[in-house]
């Protein structure tokens, strides 16, 4: 979700706070909260404003993975023909501890036609500094030391988790055949994965046109494995943590006592026999 707080002129001494305000109360909102308000502004209906959005975003997402991708954070845009040196100082305190905000000015020009022009100039984060702000960011979590977690892990017997394997393998859901590319990666050897390589590998399978829409495509698996109702999946999946809901997940490896009985259904689902009774 963008929240832009825009001044007709100058930005005054607090057109971050009221920004933050701002992003703060749309953090809160549900995806069904975002169709509607948009199906309203659309002056159209709910289903035509989830469409648009879909278009949007990604084409291929289903109903679960379109609202699973809504909303999981906010960035600010902050417009204006100048800006107080006050805000300036609080915007290079929130860049600088990773909140996604930016300042525009926004320069006017009437030719001698009397036409109207407009130049918006990005003054921070300056468009030079910006990519090496994101690399350090990416950096600087990729060296906390990781945690490793199992948020919830499940503790069926085997047949009972077997059964629920079963089913959300046949799940009919764009995602699932991902799922199943993830878990034969993982199956190719016994041993941890990074995620830079179950990337490069997703993207070998083709799963995703480039390797963009690949990282948001193993994103997605990373969001359904954390989901309550999955704890079964994590019961079958390690993995690594930099800590919080939205946090780097990494080193990825199938529990080795459950290899063959993941083995065997992914083989079968390969061969198009039926995984459910």
């Amino acid at each position: 979700m963008v929240v832009i707080e825009l001044k007709r002129d100058k930005s005054g001494n607090d057109a971050e706070l009221q920004a933050i305000k701002y992003a703060s109360y749309c953090s809160a909102f549900h995806s069904d909260e975002i169709f509607s308000y948009y199906a309203l502004y659309l002056k159209s209906n709910v289903d035509e404003a989830k469409r648009k959005i879909r278009e949007f975003i990604d084409d291929e997402l289903d109903d679960e993975e379109l609202e699973d991708s809504l909303n999981r954070d906010q960035r600010i845009i902050l417009v204006a023909g100048e800006f107080n040196s006050d805000v300036i100082s609080a915007v290079l305190w929130l860049l600088s501890h990773e909140i996604e905000i930016k300042c525009i000015r926004l320069e006017t020009y009437i030719d001698s036609n009397g036409s109207l022009f407009i130049n918006p100039d990005v003054i921070l984060p300056l468009p030079e500094a910006e990519d090496i702000l994101k690399r350090k960011q990416i950096k600087e979590k990729e060296s906390r030391p990781p945690i490793i977690t199992y948020d919830d892990k499940g503790t069926f017997n085997l047949s009972d988790l077997e059964e629920r394997l079963r089913t959300t393998l046949n799940r009919p859901s764009k995602l699932t055949p991902r799922l199943i590319n993830l878990l034969e990666i993982l199956l190719s050897e016994d041993r941890v994965f990074r995620r830079e390589e179950v990337l490069r590998m997703l993207f070998e399978k083709k799963v995703g046109s480039d390797v963009g829409q690949t990282g948001r495509y193993l994103s997605g698996l990373s969001q359904f494995l954390t989901k309550k109702r999955n704890s079964h999946l994590r019961q079958i999946i390690e993995y690594t943590t930099t800590g919080g809901p939205g946090g780097l997940k990494d080193n990825y490896k199938i529990t080795s006592e459950y290899r063959e009985l993941i083995k065997s259904l992914v083989d079968q689902l390969n061969k198009g026999k039926p995984t459910c009774e």
